[in-house]
């Protein structure tokens, strides 16, 4: 999963042209998502939209911003 973190964000950078602070707010919650899924024994394969709306409710119950 790793890998596919570095991919995207190097895509941000070079294809999109995103600035360093975006691309670095995307790293951080990207990985914040990944450490969740591996919390909940889950990997980016068995994501599926119930799994993505439980995240976004576990991030509102501690108060965090799901924009």
């Amino acid at each position: 999963m790793q890998a596919l973190l570095l991919n995207f964000l190097a895509y941000l950078a070079v294809e999109r042209g995103l600035a360093d602070n975006t691309i670095q707010s995307y790293g951080r919650d990207l990985k914040n998502y990944a450490t969740y899924l591996a919390n909940k024994k889950m990997t980016i394969n068995s994501v599926t939209q119930t799994s993505i709306i439980s995240y976004l409710l576990h991030l509102q119950g501690k108060g965090l911003a799901t924009a």
